[in-house]
């Protein structure tokens, strides 16, 4: 009853905002503001998971146009605060001591303030200068209503279409662990301490250290590198038409930075196999000799031995223009449902990929739009195909998305697909120290045909899984049916026995509003009796 009416608030919340934001404007005389600052404007208000979202939007520079994704980004730094009162009782809470009384300083005014928290800026009682990460007060009630609301979102969509109601309900399961993982601060702790093990005395990255004394679940201190975030650095490169001139001149090589960025992200991938997983500007700082700083652990992926050799073949190979071989390294890591033809998957892919490489060789000026349309294009066609991406390959493509915007805005005519095959080539060597300089890519295709020789067998049992997961999906949607089916009749039910002429109110009739409910009722019955039909015929067809 409790979830419901936090539900039922949430709701009326956005309903809310959506009103001021987007209707009242337009009533009223005067100038209206951009539709992308509305729409900024709309998910700060709601906060929570809309605030999430729109951050995940903001680099999606092939999704949305620029505009929007310059407006957008304003989330990742720009969002509201909450009173030092607040941030000190939380701690005493916590740690059991007010701030002043457990470090050696502690700033009232907030360093930053994100969806989930803000940050202040502290130092220990040994002098060590830390960031201090407060949890907002009552965030996790909020989130948790988001998320009924998604799943519900996904449940509607999937009466009309059931992969896409699958799939949207696997993404939404897989943000909401996610973003669980994220509101306790003990876990993005630990992530951080996973990552600064792999990094301790890299040349080009660091990992913040994390200060576990004084780490909570809505507590976290972490290490204050002193240096620029990528945020800041694109503000100033966007403002100024002379900046990399200037930055140059105080030692920042945004040539050398990107390379450095790209280079210690693909070291956490395909060399560690766990990377951080939001490497979004704000989370990236610039350390002295152009080193790469990480914070914020609160996503981190972990890629299985096989993945990786899977993703490196697959990328050397498309490099190389060995098209087949490339789209046989991704298909390998894909699951295949019921309805799935693998041969006009691989076709499909396989134009995608040889326009990808004509479309390079005719103008390297665009190589990024020509990246972000892979990308999108390969999601587009596994979606297609009804091919099920593992949620480790989806939050690489991710960050890899994430990546690349953020290497275009810094250094446009950075060739980052180019330098990637060369990572490639130097991890081979540095890990084969008996390979001679001119075979690094022949040993590395016989080392993945032999693992993949090995874990061939593992896949045997794909395609019953998928039949197994068809024929749940089946009983699920039936299930869902006449749950709703219920849900209607009790809602046509309730509007019935209105006493209070809410609907009178409202402009719409009551009988109207009765029968509209019974009729959907109906025609939900219906669909669960086709589903219910269908079971013993797709079971004999297997």
């Amino acid at each position: 009853m409790r979830n419901t009416i936090s539900t039922g608030r949430r709701l009326i919340q956005i309903v809310v905002v959506l009103l001021r934001v987007y209707v009242l404007p337009t009533l009223r005389r005067g100038e209206i503001k951009p539709a992308e600052e509305r729409l900024r404007l709309a998910l700060q208000s709601l906060g929570g998971a809309w605030v999430k979202a729109g951050q995940a939007l903001a680099l999606r520079f092939d999704l949305l146009p620029r505009s929007y994704s310059t407006e957008l980004l304003k989330l990742l730094n720009d969002n509201q605060t909450f009173d030092y009162e607040t941030v000190r009782q939380i701690i005493f809470e916590d740690l059991g001591r007010y701030p002043e009384a457990i470090f050696g300083s502690f700033d009232v005014r907030p360093l930053a303030a994100a969806s989930i928290a803000q940050v202040h800026r502290a130092t220990t009682i040994d002098g060590e200068e830390i960031a201090i990460k407060v949890r907002r007060p009552r965030v996790r009630e909020q989130f948790e209503a988001d998320f009924r609301l998604l799943i519900l979102l996904a449940r509607l969509i999937g009466l009309f279409d059931s992969f896409s109601g699958a799939s949207l309900r696997s993404f939404f399961h897989e943000f909401e662990r996610w973003t669980r993982e994220e509101l306790d601060f003990n876990n993005e702790a630990r992530n951080g301490h996973r990552l600064g093990l792999r990094a301790q005395g890299h040349p080009i990255q660091h990992s913040a250290k994390i200060y576990f004394e004084f780490c909570t679940e809505r507590v976290l201190a972490v290490e204050f590198l002193d240096g620029m975030s990528f945020l800041d650095l694109l503000d100033v490169i966007k403002d100024d038409a002379d900046a990399i001139l200037k930055l140059s001149k105080r030692g920042y090589d945004a040539d050398r930075i990107a390379k450095n960025f790209l280079w210690a992200t693909c070291n956490q991938i395909f060399l560690d196999g766990v990377f951080h997983a939001d490497p979004h500007p704000a989370n990236i700082f610039i350390l002295s000799g152009n080193r790469i700083g990480f914070v914020d652990f609160g996503a981190t992926g972990q890629l299985s031995r096989e993945l990786q050799q899977s993703l490196a073949m697959h990328l050397v190979s498309l490099y190389r223009g060995d098209i087949g071989r490339s789209v046989d390294a991704l298909v390998r890591v894909l699951v295949p449902s019921q309805n799935s033809d693998l041969r006009q998957l691989r076709e499909d892919l396989v134009v995608a990929f040889e326009t990808y490489r004509y479309g390079l060789d005719l103008s390297e000026a665009r190589a990024r739009e020509h990246n972000a349309e892979l990308f999108v294009q390969t999601m587009l066609i596994t979606r297609r195909h009804r091919m099920v991406m593992p949620q480790a390959l989806a939050l690489y493509y991710k960050t890899i998305i994430t990546i690349d915007a953020v290497l275009h805005e810094l250094a446009p005519h950075y060739d980052a697909f180019a330098d990637l095959h060369s990572f490639f080539v130097q991890a081979v060597k540095q890990h084969n120290k008996w390979v001679v300089p001119h075979v690094p890519e022949a040993m590395f295709s016989i080392r993945y045909k032999v693992d993949q020789l090995l874990n061939d067998a593992k896949s045997f049992g794909a395609p019953l899984q998928s039949i197994d997961n068809s024929l749940r999906s089946v009983q699920t949607r039936s299930t869902l049916y006449g749950v709703c089916s219920v849900a209607f009749c009790f809602g046509a039910y309730l509007a019935n026995r209105d006493e209070n002429s809410l609907l009178e109110t409202s402009g719409l009739s009551r009988q109207w509003v009765v029968y509209s409910l019974l009729a959907a009722a109906v025609v939900l019955l219906l669909f669960m009796h086709r589903q219910l039909r269908g079971i013993p015929k797709n079971f004999n067809d297997v």
